[in-house]
């Protein structure tokens, strides 16, 4: 027969993998419905910090009122809950919009497809470790155990979703498989209610009453708001000074979750030396942050060093937390609500304040700051050698801009951050470039003969320029992706075009610093936004030509690629219209997914490469797509474009709405943009 720990532990591992994989799988669906505002994804983190927070409260708030012992009895019909809504039935992969304001709705519609589910999962982990605390079972002298385990759902949902679930299934599939692992969690449960005895309070014997000092509570607060910070920062370093590559964002998150595991598994890991050397450790973290700014480490050193930091400052705050907690495990659930507290706290700071306050990446020197301080009101009694740490920092935190701007390899004119990262524009001698994070975004010449001539991926004799200049009979052009603005410069007087930018605040950057727009002939207009929910909304645009432009970065928009969005554009263009994707990507190679979904879809696809003839280093990769023959006998001709043939890209599914993955595509990066 089994142990009854072993069942126990499997709940809680399945509650977390469920928890953690809800939040990718409504994330895919959200994409195309809502698009890839921060908006979007900002009330998302918000909703499930909250919602994690939420259930935190709810499961002490239960145990402490009513005890485990008769809480369980209610347990099992609190989790039957969210059958009235999901897993109760599948989730819609379309939802029609309505007039609320997008983040409202984003929270409405979370709050009645997954919140009901999201939020009995988020009470497992911790009823159980109170469930084990008061049961027959030895392992109740440790019930911390079972967080170590649940972080090591968490972890395993985040590992093969990309790997496994997203390569091979589609969103129908991944909701049944879903739904099915929820009901085998209902029945473990059922199974587990009257398999595992619960102990009568009086006779359990660590109910010690010890009480919590207020230096305790505030280590909590500190070191798990810390640990949030120091991994968030991170992830944006990472994925956009350093290598802003898809799927880089995990690595973060996957080292913040190990180090859970490892201090609160059964024989707790944490070498000693992390513990007592934190002050050299950080200091390592700070001087190789400017160190990192001046680019004279290779990408993937820099990148495994940030990340070996990383590790090891989480492993700091996990240990000081785990070494922490209350030996009386009537105070269980109050120390699981006050961590999460901070890490609530820590998350919203992070991903909504400090981009707001501060153009660099602040919110990793706060991470070190939280550190210090939580350090040093762990034992005032070395307050001076703790302080003058903790006061080092926050002076660091004062003068950042100098001293970003004093070791920064680049020579920035200008900086700016917001929500979608940090927008640079630098000068080199009679260049500027438009930089976004570490990615090139177009760049102009600073004399004024030769300003009008568009640098990188828009030249004159880039593929798209050349369909501009060689054909003036296109009327009305779109283009997705602002930039520079560099496109703006080819039409003439009779001719207009239309801007669709995610990000607003490009527009007032590229005007400033760019004269492409100043200088365009034709009448410009600009969207902002998500480009395919602004097209889906708007009457037949008739264009000629529609440029989609927006998969250099790390953070690729598929939505943009699929047979949906394919389709909307179909429903822009007049019939001998023409699509250009401009699909340059350091760490993808996006064309052959998106020729097969073209292909699926009838229409005719040709390839062309192209080599900045002005400096010889900025390569790009283009696909044209139309439903004219004629339009693509005379891109194969007159443009010199090429054809794939279907053989290279039978491995390939068409990417929906309900499908897409990127693995397939990821590249060994060969050339620098």
């Amino acid at each position: 027969m089994m142990n009854p720990i072993w069942l126990i532990r499997f709940i809680t591992f399945l509650s977390a993998f469920l928890l953690f994989q809800i939040e990718l799988i409504i994330g895919k669906i959200f994409l195309p419905n809502f698009g890839g505002s921060y908006l979007v994804w900002g009330a998302c983190i918000v909703f499930f910090q909250a919602a994690l927070l939420l259930g935190y409260l709810y499961a002490h708030c239960v145990v402490q009122w009513l005890g485990i012992e008769r809480y369980r009895k209610f347990h099992l019909g609190f989790i039957l809950l969210p059958l009235l809504f999901f897993p109760g039935h599948s989730l819609a992969l379309r939802y029609p919009s309505s007039n609320l304001p997008m983040v409202i709705e984003v929270f409405w519609k979370l709050l009645l497809t997954i919140g009901p589910a999201f939020f009995v999962l988020s009470t497992i982990s911790i009823i159980w470790q109170a469930w084990l605390a008061e049961s027959h079972l030895p392992e109740r002298k440790n019930p911390y155990t079972l967080f170590a385990v649940s972080n090591l759902g968490s972890f395993a949902a985040l590992l093969t979703y990309p790997f496994v679930f997203e390569m091979v299934w589609d969103l129908h599939i991944q909701q049944k498989i879903w739904r099915i692992s929820y009901l085998i969690f209902i029945a473990l449960h059922f199974a587990a209610f009257k398999w595992i005895r619960v102990q009568p309070k009086e006779t359990s014997s660590h109910n010690l009453n010890t009480t919590i000092n207020k230096t305790i509570l505030w280590q909590w607060l500190l070191y798990s708001a810390a640990g949030v910070f120091i991994f968030l920062s991170v992830t944006n370093v990472i994925t956009s000074e350093i290598a802003p590559m898809p799927l880089f964002w995990m690595l973060p998150l996957a080292i913040y979750l190990l180090t859970f595991v490892l201090n609160f598994k059964k024989n707790p890991w944490c070498p000693r030396w992390i513990v007592n050397q934190i002050p050299v450790i950080m200091t390592l973290g700070i001087v190789f942050y400017f160190v990192m700014l001046q680019r004279i480490i290779p990408v993937p050193i820099s990148a495994c060093i940030l990340l070996l930091l990383t590790f090891m400052l989480c492993m700091f705050c996990q240990n000081r937390l785990h070494t922490t907690r209350p030996v009386d495990h009537q105070k269980l659930t109050f120390f699981y609500f006050i961590s999460s507290l901070g890490s609530f706290v820590g998350g919203i700071t992070a991903t909504w304040l400090v981009p707001l306050i501060s153009s660099s990446y602040l919110e990793y020197f706060l991470g070190f700051f939280l550190i210090s301080l939580a350090w040093q009101i762990e034992d005032m009694k070395k307050w001076k050698i703790r302080g003058a740490v903790t006061a080092s920092i926050l002076m660091i935190i004062l003068l950042l801009p100098i001293l970003e701007s004093t070791f920064s390899k680049e020579k920035y004119i200008f900086s700016h951050r917001n929500y979608y990262g940090i927008t640079k524009v630098i000068e080199q001698p009679k260049v500027r470039f438009l930089l976004h994070g570490s990615t090139i975004h177009g760049g102009q010449f600073l004399e004024e003969q030769r300003s009008f001539i568009p640098l990188v991926y828009y030249n004159p004799k880039s593929p798209t320029a050349e369909i501009l200049i060689r054909d003036k009979s296109l009327k009305k052009i779109g283009i997705i992706g602002l930039g520079t603005g560099a496109l703006a410069v080819y039409p003439e007087k009779d001719q207009h075009m239309d801007f669709f930018e995610l990000d607003p605040d490009v527009h007032a950057i590229t005007k400033k610093y760019f004269t492409f727009l100043n200088k365009s002939r034709a009448s410009v207009k600009h969207f902002y936004g998500d480009a395919r929910l602004s097209l889906e909304k708007m009457d037949k645009q008739n264009y000629n030509l529609l440029v989609v432009d927006a998969f250099s970065g790390d953070s690729v928009p598929v939505h943009l690629l699929t047979t949906e969005a394919l389709s909307t554009y179909r429903q822009q263009i007049l019939p001998d219209g023409i699509i250009v994707f401009h699909v340059t990507n350091r760490y993808l190679d996006l064309r052959y997914p998106l020729l097969k979904t073209a292909m699926e879809s009838g229409a005719f696809v040709a390839y062309k490469k192209d080599i900045d003839y002005i400096s010889g280093i900025f390569r790009s990769d283009w696909i044209a797509i139309t439903w004219d023959k004629n339009q693509f006998v005379k891109l194969l001709t007159e443009g010199k474009w090429q054809t794939i043939s279907e053989k290279d890209i039978v491995k390939f599914r068409p990417w929906t709405d309900s499908y897409s993955t990127l693995l397939p595509c990821f590249k060994f990066p060969r050339q620098k943009k």
